[in-house]
C-alpha cells in the first residue's frame, strides 16, 4: 500500500474536491476497501438474525420513491440508476498523468493502526518552497506548529485555509482550534478562514433550486511545491489522528498540483475567506478586502455561546 506506483491519470472534481484516478491507484484503493471488508470488524448481515424478504423491502421502498419523485429540491437528479460510462469517458482528455501512493489506516483486531499521521508528517516535511493546506477541522499541537515553523524558517511559504467559526458545522472544533491561531501565525503561517457568505457558494456548493444556509468547508487537501498533491479524508485534528480510520492519496503530478493550487488561491481570496493577522499589540484581526473585524466572525450569537461552552469538553473528542 505504501509503494509508489505509476498511474495513468487523475482528474479533479472541484465541487467536492474529489479525485478520479485510473490505473494502479484504483487497484490500491480497492485493496484498502478489501482489507476492511474482510477484517474481523465486519460480519455478514445474516449473522445478525434479521430476516428481510424482497417483497417486503419493495413494499416499504415504494412510498419513499414517491416522496423522492415529488421532491422539487432534487428534481435535477434521476432516481433510476444511470450509466456513467460516457460521462467518465468524456473526462479522459482532461486527465493529468502522474504517479500515486495510497496511504491508509488499517484494521487491527482491537482497534485501527493509525498510519496516516506519519504519512502526512512525511509529506509536509518534503516542502522546499511552498505548502498549501486546505483542511476543514484543524486542532494542532505544539509539535505540529514547531514542524511548520521549521519549514518557514527555511524560507518556504505556508498558507492554510480552514473554517471560521461562522462557516463551521462543528463549532466544538473551533473552540479548541482558536487558541492556535496566534501560534500558527507566529510560526510564519499565512492563515485564512472560510467566509460563511463566500462568493463561490453559488457556483460550487448550491444545487438549484436549493441554496445552503451558509458556506462551509469540508475539504482535506495539500499541495507541496506545486508538484505533489494530497487528497483524502484526514482532518488535522485528534479525532482523525487517533480515533477515525482515514485514507488518502499522494499524487506526484505537477499539472494536477497546479490546478488544485489555483483553486486554493481562489478559495483563500478576500471574496471567499478571511485573512487572519496578528497586530503589534498581540490582538487578532480578520480581513477580507475593505472589511476588518476585531472578533472572530460568527453567524449568530448562539454560535458564540457554543464556542465558549465547548471549551469545557476534551479536545481529543474532536
Amino acid at each position: 500500500m505504501n509503494q509508489r506506483q505509476a498511474s495513468l491519470g487523475f482528474i479533479l472534481v472541484t465541487i467536492f474536491l474529489d479525485v478520479l484516478g485510473i490505473g494502479p491507484v484504483a487497484r490500491q484503493a480497492s485493496s484498502v476497501f478489501d482489507s476492511f471488508w474482510n477484517s474481523e470488524w465486519v460480519v455478514p448481515v445474516r449473522s445478525l438474525g434479521v430476516e428481510a424478504h424482497r417483497d417486503e423491502l419493495e413494499r416499504q421502498y415504494q412510498p419513499i420513491r414517491r416522496k423522492l419523485a415529488d421532491a422539487r429540491s432534487i428534481e435535477r437528479f434521476k432516481l433510476d440508476p444511470a450509466d456513467r460510462g460516457p460521462a467518465i469517458a468524456a473526462l479522459l482528455p482532461r486527465m493529468h498523468p502522474g504517479t500515486s501512493r495510497v496511504h491508509t489506516d488499517a484494521p487491527d483486531l482491537e482497534s485501527s493502526a493509525h498510519h496516516m499521521p506519519g504519512a502526512i508528517r512525511q509529506l509536509i516535511g518534503t516542502t522546499r518552497t511552498e505548502l498549501l493546506i486546505t483542511n476543514a477541522y484543524i486542532i494542532p499541537d505544539t509539535a505540529a506548529v514547531d514542524a511548520l515553523r521549521a519549514i518557514t524558517a527555511r524560507g518556504a511559504r505556508i498558507r492554510v485555509l480552514t473554517n471560521s467559526l461562522s462557516s463551521h458545522d462543528v463549532p466544538a472544533v473551533n473552540s479548541h482550534y482558536k487558541q492556535w491561531r496566534r501560534p500558527l501565525i507566529e510560526a510564519g503561517v499565512e492563515l485564512h478562514e472560510t467566509r460563511s457568505d463566500a462568493a463561490i457558494q453559488s457556483s460550487l456548493a448550491d444545487t438549484p433550486p436549493t441554496r445552503a444556509g451558509f458556506m462551509g468547508l469540508h475539504v482535506k487537501a495539500m499541495v507541496v511545491d506545486r508538484e505533489r498533491t494530497f487528497i483524502g479524508s484526514m482532518n488535522l485534528d485528534p479525532r482523525s489522528a487517533a480515533i477515525n480510520s482515514e485514507m488518502g492519496v499522494v499524487i506526484e503530478s505537477p499539472p494536477l498540483a497546479a490546478q488544485l493550487a489555483d483553486g486554493m488561491d481562489r478559495d483563500m481570496g478576500p471574496d471567499n475567506a478571511w485573512r487572519v493577522s496578528l497586530e503589534p499589540d498581540g490582538s487578532l484581526r480578520w480581513r477580507a478586502g475593505d472589511q476588518i473585524l476585531s472578533t472572530q466572525p460568527a453567524r449568530n450569537f448562539w454560535q458564540r455561546v457554543e464556542d465558549v461552552l465547548f471549551m469545557a469538553f476534551p479536545r481529543d473528542l474532536y
